[in-house]
């Protein structure tokens, strides 16, 4: 009987501990996943946090650490990606995407040899590995082979025709070699393929614009409008077209059309705005955009220009009238805080530093995730001389990006006036592994008196900064 009631046991904790396994393993995937979805929206910052709560369920998850490097890549955090896909290598040394990875990461710091030995170890296990591919003709590129690369970008379209960007280093190489025709070619076996493809039809119209050949170059970014309907980005790529070719009634008539035609977008009325500031109408750009203060009274953005158009021009006063207005109307949500945020920001200009602090206290009450409002509060109480406060708000503004150098040299100098100099350098130090060259560091690490236990028990990764490179900069 004893044996029979531990068999029972035993199973029901065996059971209880795959059930567990399996929640552990969806819940992971779902990180990923998440994660993905916001890498392919080019959010990188929120795609990493994802990536990371994956590595909280399974410190060798390796697919978690090659998105992190991914992420890093794409944000120019080189050292941060060679760490993560360095990780990824080590725990599955068999992952060719991982591989070609640290291969695009080697061509980014311009070692272009090692770069191409990572796209020929891929290539030589798979050789339709489309990165390493890719890799390998961006490697052929930079040491100008450009027809061995052309093949390889030939065979990539053939490989996967919906793949733009084979098509848009294809068409960049064959304008660099003068081939104006092939390079159309491209773009246009691309739009057939994609036709809202932006940066197709953005190259082909400035290939269209050096050729003089205008009519066809305005078509192409009146494709990006109508492909991308109150996208401020494309309509300002027309405007700015129609100034370099010194057509501004062009302009000012093809604005007015878009508002006439859709009242209810403010964007459209932001960019009329903006084309009367950049030439010059300040007059008209006010009244546009007191217009539409007047008829969308709940929509921010146009408060948000004329607040800080008068705060560029040193009218504070008018700068928080203007957004008074916006709080009395709307008092509560998203767009209510961000009002409160800027405010502040300028009350802080005015050294208005009480009201400042209550408005920024009033935000996170709202929002306590609200990094800028954090580090904004960090600044007012370094100016308050209220360090230790300061050192609060800066860590909680750190918590979502670790390796923002600016926000930790605002760390370091918060204990640095703490009298905290050891964390101070650490901080410094941190810096300076992450940006070797970042002046505003190495200066404040000369300025620290030397401690040599500091140094001790830092990280080591490539490109650390290393005690006597430390210690010479102090000299």
């Amino acid at each position: 009987t004893t044996m029979k009631c531990f068999a029972k046991a035993f199973t029901v904790i065996f059971c209880l501990i795959l059930i567990g396994c399996g929640f552990s393993e969806d819940l992971k995937n779902r990180h990923i996943k998440r994660g993905e979805s916001f890498f392919a929206k080019g959010k990188y910052t929120e795609a990493s946090r994802e990536f990371n709560y994956a590595l909280q369920i399974d410190p060798r998850f390796s697919k978690a650490y090659y998105m992190l490097g991914q992420a890093a890549l794409k944000k120019k955090k080189l050292n941060t990606a060679f760490r993560n896909l360095a990780k990824a290598l080590e725990i599955n040394p068999d992952y060719p995407d991982a591989e070609a990875a640290m291969g695009s990461l080697m061509l980014e710091k311009n070692r272009v040899a090692e770069a191409r030995e990572k796209a020929e170890k891929v290539l030589a296990k798979s050789p339709n590995h489309e990165s390493a591919l890719f890799l390998k003709a961006k490697c052929l590129l930079a040491i100008n082979k450009g027809k061995q690369a052309e093949q390889i970008l030939l065979k990539l379209i053939q490989l996967n025709p919906r793949n733009t960007e084979s098509y848009l280093i294809l068409s960049k190489y064959r304008l660099k070699s003068q081939d104006i025709k092939g390079a159309v070619e491209t773009l246009r076996n691309l739009l057939e393929i994609n036709v809202c493809s932006r940066q197709g039809r953005l190259i082909l119209a400035e290939i269209y614009e050096n050729n003089n050949q205008l009519s066809k170059a305005e078509k192409e970014y009146r494709h990006l409008i109508s492909c991308n309907p109150g996208n401020e980005n494309f309509i300002l790529s027309l405007l700015n077209f129609y100034k370099r070719t010194r057509k501004n009634q062009k302009a000012e008539k093809f604005l007015k059309k878009l508002i006439s035609d859709h009242p209810e977008k403010e964007e459209y009325r932001l960019a009329l705005a903006r084309f009367f500031s950049e030439t010059n109408q300040s007059d008209s750009m006010i009244k546009v955009l007191r217009n539409t203060i007047y008829g969308l009274p709940e929509n921010y953005q146009a408060f948000k220009m004329l607040a800080n158009y008068y705060r560029i021009n040193k009218s504070l006063g008018r700068a928080i009238e203007v957004l008074d207005i916006f709080v009395e109307r709307v008092n509560a949500g998203p767009q209510f805080l961000k009002a409160l945020l800027l405010k502040a920001s300028i009350l802080s200009e005015k050294q208005e530093y009480i009201e400042s602090l209550n408005l920024l206290n009033k935000i996170l009450i709202e929002n306590p995730g609200d990094l800028i409002a954090h580090a904004l509060k960090g600044d007012i109480l370094i100016k308050r001389q209220d360090y230790l406060s300061a050192i609060t708000e800066y860590r909680i503004a750190l918590s979502e990006e670790p390796e923002d150098t600016v926000m930790i040299k605002k760390l370091a100098r918060a204990h640095l006036l703490n009298n905290e100099p050891l964390l101070a350098e650490q901080l410094y130090i941190k810096v300076l592994n992450l940006e070797p060259q970042d002046h505003e560091a190495r200066l404040a690490l000369s300025e620290i008196p030397d401690n040599r236990h500091a140094l001790m028990g830092t990280a080591k990764h490539e490109n650390e900064v290393e005690p006597a490179v430390i210690h010479s900069i102090k000299r």
